[in-house]
């Protein structure tokens, strides 16, 4: 007399070779591009320019929920925000630095981070190293020696 304890487990049937090719290669993958497209992604600091608060080298995980929300309409940016986006196509022709090649096999627009300091409607201006915004110099006082010398 068996028990319940002692009863076999039911057997799975064995996977198809299309149910194993989703289960560990094609799922793993899109859940992956899903992730990284809608929910968050991890982006790599190329440079110096956002010293000392980022360094060279620094991964930032970036949530896309705010980039979601702002073009629902949600919020806004404001000044001082940090930003994450590819630059448009024609400045990525223009400047050598922004047209990166992966492994030789296609080229692709990195990410760049950078601070926002002007909004729509503001006159920016940058002479001899000085950022004025509406006329008015900007407190640079926040910056590091180190990073004055790199820009």
């Amino acid at each position: 007399m068996t028990t319940p304890e002692s009863a076999p487990a039911p057997s799975k049937p064995p996977q198809t070779a299309l149910q194993k090719l989703w289960k560990e290669i094609l799922e793993p993958i899109v859940f992956a591009v899903v992730i990284t497209q809608f929910v968050a992604t991890l982006v790599g600091v190329d440079g110096v320019s956002m010293m000392p608060n980022l360094r060279n080298g620094e991964r930032v995980f970036v949530p896309k929920y705010e980039t979601w929300l702002h073009k629902a309409g949600v919020g806004e940016f404001k000044r001082g925000d940090i930003l994450i986006f590819k630059p448009p196509r024609e400045a990525s022709a223009k400047i050598e630095n922004l047209n990166k090649s992966a492994f030789g096999l296609w080229s692709y627009r990195p990410f760049l981070i950078k601070r926002l300091i002007g909004l729509p409607g503001d006159r920016v201006s940058i002479r001899a190293g000085e950022v004025t915004v509406n006329g008015q110099q900007l407190d640079s006082s926040w910056t590091t020696e180190i990073g004055r010398a790199h820009v």
